[in-house]
């Protein structure tokens, strides 16, 4: 997941919302908030980039202290995470482009994603500056690619929008990467961006396989496949039907002569302050926002807009309070209940560390 957070708190709150339910691995931050409390960081110099690993997987190689990038490695992909302030002069932007380039040369897989700010017409914009240019000509020197399909802004605010937050991947990955736009609430004017990479193993057909049950197939007993096989009386019947008992025999087979694989993913959970409430608010505030992006420009623009911004408060009270009643339930029942949810949340705090 891309994001740019732009230092809020609501957004950091919702953030952990939708890492639990999309089951996110890695998470690429512009203008954190601040650190979440499980999982692992690594930040740039300047606190404004960072890289989260809320789930088990390793960030190596995680001490790069750049200005405007941090870099850190997961599984076989060298990851960086970008941001490049609006405040920076040319020259501050061409020397981040600068060392960004000469760490990625070093890698043969790399993922570079954040908000840099720059406007070009490759990446969709209806302007170019000299941040645009100055990106594509650095860029031009890796072997990478434009993930974004240049139609839909990252960035909306009042019916306006840009095209700041790019993903560029190594040519090698790009057909076994699948990039997406979430139009989710978010509660700030950038849109957060879904990255799903296929493992080397599925050679990128990972989004055309079908569901099924599967098997360790290391732990096979030939002898005892080939009894239960061999007992099969083929009956009369429609090719369908013949077809469907064939396949339940083989299910059959299968089971007895090897395990099946355990689905070892982990599975989403919303944060312990999570509410139906909130659930609503949040859907309430995407609707409204929409209403005043589509309305710019009309005589009802700021009949709109005013209840959006209601809606936006109450959202930000409704979460505030939630944690606030939540963190005093947890503390009454970790006098009752010791390795209840107090002792889980606690966990979560020292368990990276």
């Amino acid at each position: 997941m891309q994001i740019n957070l732009n230092h809020g708190e609501a957004a950091h709150d919702l953030l952990r919302q939708t890492v639990g339910e999309k089951e996110m691995d890695l998470v690429l931050l512009s203008e954190l908030y601040r650190k979440a409390s499980q999982g692992t960081w690594v930040t740039d110099a300047s606190k404004k980039a960072a890289i989260w690993a809320p789930g088990p997987i390793a960030l190596l190689d995680g001490d790069c202290q750049h200005s405007g990038f941090v870099r850190a490695t997961a599984k076989y992909i060298c990851c960086y995470s970008c941001y490049a302030p609006p405040s920076w002069t040319q020259s501050e932007f061409q020397n981040m482009l600068d060392e960004l380039v000469a760490d990625a040369r070093e890698n043969p897989s790399v993922l570079i994603a954040g908000d840099f700010n720059a406007w070009a017409f490759e990446c969709g914009s209806k302007a170019c500056n000299a941040r645009g240019r100055s990106l594509l000509e650095a860029f031009a020197m890796l072997k990478v690619s434009l993930l974004n399909d240049g139609q839909r802004d990252t960035f909306r605010k009042a019916g306006r929008g840009s095209k700041v937050d790019l993903t560029f991947v190594s040519d090698g990955l790009v057909t076994r990467c699948k990039w997406s736009m979430s139009e989710e609430y978010t509660n700030i004017d950038h849109q957060a961006i879904f990255l799903d990479i296929a493992s080397r193993e599925d050679r990128g057909n990972r989004w055309n396989k079908t569901t099924g049950p599967s098997w360790r197939n290391a732990i096979f007993d030939e002898d005892v496949f080939n009894t239960i096989m061999d007992s099969y009386v083929v009956g009369n019947g429609t090719a369908g039907e013949l077809r469907q008992n064939i396949a339940k025999l083989l299910v059959q087979a299968c089971d007895a002569a090897m395990p099946r694989r355990r689905n070892t993913r982990r599975r989403g959970s919303p944060c312990h302050w999570w509410t139906e409430e909130i659930a609503s608010l949040r859907a309430n505030c995407l609707k409204a926002r929409r209403k005043v992006q589509r309305s710019r420009g009309r005589e009802n623009f700021n009949e709109l807009l005013l209840p959006y911004r209601h809606l936006r408060s109450d959202l930000k009270k409704a979460i505030k309070a939630s944690k606030r009643r939540s963190f005093e339930e947890i503390c009454q029942d970790a006098d009752v209940n010791l390795w209840g949810t107090a002792y889980k949340v606690a966990l979560k705090k020292i368990k990276g560390q």
